[in-house]
């Protein structure tokens, strides 16, 4: 059975949430669990004290304890629920807004950089990913386009 969009969506911000660990590994602290690679750019610059990499990794176990029985359900094979969505939203929400609270004023004028250069990325490819479709559309089987 396969997740619905959605569903990946709320993956994807959790995923996001365990990006946020990467921070304190790039800095020097060990990592509770491996994190997305390119979630770490997000991130950049933000030059966390051993105080804020403490409560981050902290933050960040008690993030993950609370979608780990969310994400074992959906990985058992049940479909996606609306109140599973729901709830790894609210979490991802919790988990982002506790992560600014850690920070101070500059850094979080950074990571608000950093967010806005990402998602100008992320638009710039989804615009590429469309054009590519648009060109495989034309594309005959023959693998010539079309005059």
């Amino acid at each position: 059975m396969r997740p619905s969009r959605s569903f990946v969506s709320g993956l994807c911000l959790l995923a996001s949430v365990s990006s946020l660990a990467s921070v304190a590994h790039a800095q020097g602290a060990p990592p509770a669990r491996a994190a997305a690679p390119s979630g770490a750019a997000h991130f950049a610059g933000l030059d966390l004290t051993e105080s804020q990499q403490s409560s981050l990794r902290e933050l960040t176990l008690r993030t993950r304890a609370q979608t780990h029985a969310i994400i074992q359900r959906q990985t058992a094979g049940a479909a996606p629920s609306e109140a599973d969505r729901t709830q790894l939203k609210e979490i991802a929400i919790a988990h982002h807004e506790a992560f600014r609270a850690l920070l101070k004023e500059p850094q979080r004028r950074r990571l608000d950089d950093n967010t806005r250069v990402g998602e100008a990325a992320r638009a710039a490819e989804q615009e590429r990913l469309d054009r590519e479709r648009a060109r495989m559309r034309r594309t005959t089987p023959t693998g010539r386009t079309p005059e």
